[in-house]
């Protein structure tokens, strides 16, 4: 009887799992990058969707007014059923505001997504892309003044209590 002194166990080196281990890496990294992309993409998507709502709810709240106004107070906001889809918004910092120009009988729309996507939206212009939308730069681009007797304004999210307003809660 002749014995063989060859070992006949069958399996991976270490070379092929390390190699089987780099692509299944690489293929992750693609998914992962192509995920956060398709989600920045929709929750850019559910803010514009909601922009829309809100302008549309706020001309027909100017043309049901008596006095043809937007809305200039809490109470009036509260009555337009508004609904922010609200895992799209960033929860971090004070996300969505509403300023209201009493004078020029004008408002603008802020809101952050969570990509951190700035937008403002006033009552003539589409949802735009800006750097901040602070209540002073929503105010701004409604040509009046965060917290000035000209304006009447509202925050949406309150990162301070972390407490959605009324308003985007219907």
């Amino acid at each position: 009887m002749i014995l063989s002194t060859t070992d006949t166990r069958k399996g991976f080196t270490i070379v092929e799992l390390l190699i089987v281990i780099v692509v299944i890496g690489i293929l992750a990294a693609i998914t992962i990058v192509a995920f956060n992309g398709v989600q920045d993409r929709a929750n850019a998507s559910a803010l514009e969707s909601d922009f829309a709502t809100l302008k549309k709810r706020l001309e027909v709240f100017k043309i049901d007014s008596p006095s043809g106004t937007y809305p200039t107070t809490i109470a009036h906001l509260d009555s337009l059923g508004i609904r922010a889809s609200k895992s799209a918004y960033d929860s971090t910092q004070n996300n969505l505001y509403y300023c209201y120009n009493i004078a020029n009988n004008t408002y603008a729309i802020g809101a952050r997504t969570k990509s951190m996507k700035s937008y403002i939206m006033t009552d003539s212009t589409k949802p735009t892309v800006v750097s901040s939308v602070y209540g002073s730069q929503t105010c701004t681009a409604a040509s009046t003044v965060w917290g000035s007797a000209n304006a009447a304004n509202s925050v949406g999210y309150d990162s301070a209590s972390s407490l959605w307003a009324g308003w985007t809660d219907r």
